[in-house]
């Protein structure tokens, strides 16, 4: 993407796709629908709200919390499991593992790295409704609001159209890592262009 900003253009590059590092080994989980809940514990993370929102589920469906916490397990829904810190490799088996992923912010302008994760995987996604979110993410997606009877109602809805969400998710990969390239390319070619145009300015 290009801006101008007082006849100095600027390209901002967005952040890619990424890619696996590891082959994939089938992680065993407890639900009849698991939900990966990418989170961090941090201030804008509705993680309260999620946890409420497992009490209005089937039982069936459970809802695997990433992330370091303090939390004590007792006192949590039965569908719901705190994974703690993982490494790598199982995180990733993990990801790939589930059938939706759910990534949540009370921020307004803030691109969620879990999302581009699970994009990557090829698992639909439940986003908070946000505008930056809805325009990138604009396929495969659940939006919803950050409350316990919204983000019920998501899952839910996420769970009825996992299939066309997982094609739609797949067709969005497709469609970013396209657009990355071809917007890597450019900025490349301009690069190089403004090095030779400004050769030996800087010797």
């Amino acid at each position: 993407m290009k801006e101008s900003v007082k006849n100095k253009e600027i390209f901002v590059l967005p952040d890619r796709i990424p890619n696996f590092d590891y082959t994939f080994k089938q992680t065993e989980l407890k639900g009849k629908y698991n939900i990966l809940f990418i989170c961090t514990f941090s201030y804008d993370e509705p993680w309260e709200e999620v946890i409420q929102a497992a009490t209005l589920l089937d039982k069936d469906i459970y809802i695997y919390i990433s992330g370091r916490n303090r939390l004590d397990p007792s006192n949590l829904p039965s569908n719901v499991v705190l994974t703690g810190f993982v490494p790598d490799k199982d995180y990733q088996n993990l990801l790939r593992s589930v059938d939706i992923v759910m990534v949540l912010t009370e921020k307004e302008e803030c691109m969620v790295c879990g999302a581009y994760e699970a994009v990557a995987a090829g698992k639909p996604l439940i986003l908070s409704d946000r505008k930056v979110l809805r325009e990138y993410f604009n396929r495969g997606t659940v939006f919803t609001k950050n409350n316990r009877e919204a983000l019920a109602d998501a899952i839910r809805l996420a769970i009825t159209r996992r299939y066309d969400l997982q094609k739609e998710i797949r067709f969005l990969k497709a469609v970013r890592n396209a657009e990355w390239k071809r917007q890597w390319n450019s900025l490349s070619e301009k690069i190089s262009s403004w090095i030779q145009k400004n050769k030996g300015v800087f010797l």
